[in-house]
């Protein structure tokens, strides 16, 4: 029987699959170590510690990412990661965006049972009764009172701020690997398909964070999932800021912004928990779903450049990529 047309030659298909297990497994391997190695030490996940060590953990897919690639395309493997700067609209965008999606989230979050607006962010003190001191409560509480404008509009401005900069770095190690490594393995799925898996390894990834209260400190199992479901909705709208803006910086900047404000439905935010509010919560999740009909119509709107990853060259099918 004659294969189909169009059809990749199966070694296409087995290299690339190698390549992403390799990536993966390397990855897994040490960052799952060294979560270990801070757990076994005594040191959980509040305080400075997620400070310190959440930058690290976030950097080995890309240094596992930059010592493949420079393995496998040696000199070009700047390009090969998509690490370039490509003026876009589509920067601005993935600043706008997350801060968009927060906002969203926040009014989903006030129409779940259970949820009313709190405007003096005493539920958000209360959260961090196990974190902070009393003093450091009281001495935040007295900060608050003291500004003339609203915690909530105030962390926009320092958001895009964050996410332009210094979040961008410690959000670039993990774009090196996710939308820059695993995004080119995967380079023969579909669109869909390939985003969706590199959400799923992504949140799978985070799994001994989960445990340990990251994101979900009063429910860490039921987080687990949670994580991976939030990380393949996150995938898409992604994955196309990296297709269609052909850098990655614009996922970076997005990422970096995203976790500069994801905290904003806490701001005013009464009820709920973990697991309903903020952008990780159910809330988080709703509005996430939404964008993947609005990313899959611009990408379909839009058709990637010549020689762009999902470019249509020589009859190929229009959802795929070269490896």
């Amino acid at each position: 029987m004659l294969p189909a047309e169009n059809t990749p030659p199966v070694n296409d298909l087995i290299r690339p699959a190698r390549r992403a297990a390799r990536f993966y497994a390397l990855t897994v391997v040490l960052s799952w170590a060294l979560a270990a190695v801070v757990w076994a030490a005594g040191f959980r996940w509040i305080g400075l510690v997620p400070i310190v060590v959440g930058p690290v953990y976030m950097w080995i897919p890309g240094i596992v990412a930059v010592v493949l690639a420079r393995r496998q395309h040696g000199s070009n493997w700047r390009d090969a990661l998509a690490l370039r700067w490509r003026w876009s609209w589509l920067l601005g965008a993935a600043l706008l965006g997350p801060v968009v999606l927060a906002v969203a989230a926040t009014g989903v979050g006030l129409l779940l049972p259970g949820t009313s607006f709190d405007p003096t962010m005493e539920a958000l003190f209360q959260r961090l009764h196990d974190m902070l001191t009393p003093q450091q409560i009281a001495a935040a509480r007295a900060q608050v009172t003291s500004l003339p404008i609203h915690p909530f509009w105030l962390s926009i401005p320092q958001a895009l701020l964050a996410g332009a900069t210094v979040n961008s770095i410690a959000a670039l190690g993990e774009e090196l690997g996710w939308r820059g490594y695993l995004h080119q393995a995967l380079g023969t799925m579909s669109f869909t398909r390939r985003h969706a898996t590199i959400g799923a390894l992504w949140g799978i990834w985070h799994v001994p964070l989960i445990l340990q209260g990251h994101n979900y400190p009063r429910h860490p199992l039921q987080g687990v999932i949670l994580m991976i479901v939030f990380c393949v909705l996150l995938a898409v709208p992604m994955g196309y800021l990296r297709e269609a803006s052909r850098t990655l910086v614009a996922p970076t900047f997005f990422h970096g912004t995203l976790n500069a404000c994801a905290g904003m439905p806490l701001l005013v935010t009464a009820g709920g928990d973990d697991t309903l509010i903020g952008m990780t919560g159910l809330a988080g999740l709703l509005v996430l779903l939404a964008t993947w009909p609005v990313a899959l119509v611009l990408r379909h709107r839009s058709p990637m450049p010549a020689g762009a990853p999902g470019a249509v060259v020589g009859g190929a099918r229009p959802d795929a990529a070269s490896a």
